[in-house]
């Protein structure tokens, strides 16, 4: 991903921006492969305890409690993310919002509070619905005794919808390492509550009740993590901005998770519990490719505020990075449905082998799963009018396409419908988008080489499928064929070793020179009025007119002197006109949406934006606890 080098380093743009996605994607990948793992491990645990209809129960209910989750926070958690921060943090839905401005609260804590209430509120009220309907409720997929576990399920799915919302406001934050150890008090505290339980006999109440912890723990945590961005104060007025702002994606969102949630529903509804349970094994074994499309959105969805985002966008007239990374999302997923499809009767071997017929779901299931993320990239990379409008109507058709599929093909062809119906409803979509966008103004997209990936992804499965056989000897094949599929990439250069070793060089650079270490070291080393500058506006937050009468310079002399500081600590190169305004901008305490918006402003105007990044790290470095003022050296 050649461009325009920037001012620091060498290294060119579209080198910074896979860099930095890549970094972003390391931090949310520890949180998707532990769920994942989860996931796996709650296969071979909860498998040995539960049969095949009773683990097809078990996956209706955990759906409830994803219903649950999604309707108590549905317009509540993406207005709110609006409301603070100018997006509403989600990479499924969000969109540039030419307005943005006019949205987003001068108080953020307030509005942040007023959100956290009105999901409990709302929590509390789904809970009392489903106190009355539990048992209607669980006749329509077996017998009304089961009314207990869906309350139990929907308990689950309240205390799950206040994580989600702590989780988001870590992720805009980018507070990686918060967000993971949320998700890991989640992921495996649910299975370590449930285990004893099992094993005592207790059943699916023992899962339900699991969850219920390991999610109240969780939220608990996640709300310790957030609890400075909280204040004990509510606003009606806020809290109707936030349903206005919420209801905009409310198609949307609806459509999504219909594709994301019903499928299990119309499989116990349409076949069986049994037919349920082999499918959310092979749901739950294809569960890393569902994480990887989600690793790579959380990590583009934080980037619109991110420098090196907006630089790339400003160059990337012809559509260049856009179609080189639509390349590497393609190699990235093909590399994941293919391990998982390759290895699919060993991953369902986790299982008792009364699901051994889940294996035969797998590869589909992986597909259908991929589906969404290209539906997601196609609509984040086209270049059309009104898009939008596009995202709601498509993935309202999305959604109708796929329910007319699933009620024709289950009761047919049994579990297999779903994922088809799924894979069928998203392909036709993205192809859509993806015609609509080359139409109005075309990405040169390296068709030649989504062919070729195509082509040997496709004869890598033909061969491990027809040629090994399912013996230990098969699976060292089967792993060389991945091993020579991954080697083939770069012989025929869809990966290019150049690119390789480029984006290599930054990596090295990025946790080197430029890592927070050296750079705060950097910073700890200036002297004399720049170093005082530095503490006094940044470490300290003195105002800067108090700080201009101790130093006897003018407020936009103080300014632009720390901000130059910064930038020379940090690699950067001379002044510029702009460092004042940019000084009142970062150095000043205010909303994190508000500073984007008054960056995006600067660039709009002709600043660097790469520059804007670096004295954005600097200034985030000098503000760290480790670093010695100079007081203290």
């Amino acid at each position: 991903m050649d461009g325009t080098p920037s001012s620091n380093g060498g290294h060119s743009v579209g080198t910074r921006f896979a860099g930095r996605i890549g970094r972003h994607a390391v931090a949310y990948g520890a949180g998707s492969f532990s769920a994942g793992f989860a996931a796996l491990v709650s296969v071979a645990v909860f498998t040995r305890y539960l049969d095949p209809s009773e683990f097809g129960k078990m996956a209706v209910l955990t759906t409830v409690t994803m219903l649950v989750t999604l309707l108590t926070s549905l317009t509540i958690l993406p207005g709110t993310m609006r409301r603070t921060y100018g997006t509403t943090g989600d990479g499924d839905v969000e969109a540039v919002d030419e307005e943005v401005a006019a949205v987003v609260s001068s108080d953020p804590a307030l509005v942040t509070s007023t959100g956290l209430a009105m999901i409990l509120a709302t929590g509390g009220a789904v809970l009392a619905v489903v106190l009355v309907l539990k048992d209607p409720v669980a006749e329509l997929f077996g017998p009304r005794s089961d009314g207990g576990l869906i309350l139990l399920a929907a308990g689950a799915g309240v205390a799950a919808s206040v994580m989600r919302f702590g989780q988001y406001q870590l992720r805009m934050q980018l507070r990686s390492v918060a967000f993971l150890m949320v998700s890991l008090v989640f992921s495996f505290g649910s299975i370590a509550v449930a285990i004893p339980l099992l094993a005592t006999g207790v059943g699916i109440e023992g899962v339900l009740i699991g969850l219920i912890v390991a999610a109240g723990l969780a939220a608990a945590l996640s709300l310790v993590l957030i609890r400075h961005d909280l204040r004990p104060a509510l606003s009606l007025r806020e809290a109707a901005a936030i349903m206005r702002g919420g209801g905009a994606y409310l198609p949307v969102i609806l459509s999504f998770q219909t594709l994301q949630l019903a499928d299990t529903l119309f499989v116990a509804g349409l076949a069986s519990f049994s037919q349920t349970g082999l499918y959310r094994v092979a749901q739950k074994v294809s569960m890393p490719v569902g994480f990887g499309t989600s690793i790579f959105q959380q990590s583009w969805g934080p980037m619109r505020h991110d420098m090196t985002q907006v630089a790339v966008d400003k160059l990337d007239e012809s559509g260049e990075y856009s179609a080189r990374l639509l390349t590497y999302y393609a190699v990235f997923i093909s590399s994941l449905v293919l391990t998982i499809a390759v290895l699919a009767e060993q991953l369902v071997r986790l299982a008792p082998s009364s699901f051994g017929d889940a294996a035969t779901l797998v590869p589909i299931t992986t597909i259908s799963l991929a589906g969404h993320g290209w539906f997601i990239f196609a609509y984040r990379t086209a270049r059309v009018k009104k898009k939008m409008h596009w995202l709601v109507g498509l993935s309202i058709a999305a959604a109708v396409l796929f329910g007319l599929a699933a009620v024709a093909l289950i009761p047919v062809i049994g579990a297999a419908g779903a994922p088809l119906a799924a894979a069928a409803a998203w392909g036709i979509v993205t192809m859509t988008m993806l015609v609509l966008g080359q139409r109005n103004e075309p990405l040169p997209i390296e068709y030649g080489k989504l062919a070729t990936l195509a082509l040997l992804t496709l004869a890598a499965w033909a061969i491990s499928h027809l040629l090994f056989p399912d013996t230990l000897l098969g699976v060292v094949g089967e792993v060389a064929i991945l091993l020579l599929w991954g080697a083939a990439l770069f012989l025929v250069r869809i990966v290019p070793f150049e690119e390789v070793r480029s984006l290599v060089s930054y990596v090295r650079d990025a946790t080197g020179i430029e890592s927070k270490r050296r750079l705060r070291a950097r910073i700890a080393a200036l002297d004399g009025v720049d170093a005082q500058l530095v503490d006094q506006l940044v470490r300290q937050k003195h105002a800067p007119e108090d700080v201009a009468a101790r130093t006897g310079l003018s407020e936009d002399e103080v300014m632009a002197r720390a901000v130059h500081a910064l930038r020379s600590a940090a690699g950067g190169g001379e002044p510029t006109e702009s460092d004042a305004k940019l000084g009142h901008l970062l150095l000043i305490r205010r909303p994190h949406a508000e500073q984007h918006l008054g960056l995006m402003a600067m660039v709009n105007e002709g600043a660097d934006p790469i520059d804007a990044d670096l004295v954005v790290r600097a200034a985030a470095a000098a503000n760290s606890r480790r670093w010695r003022s100079p007081e203290g050296r």
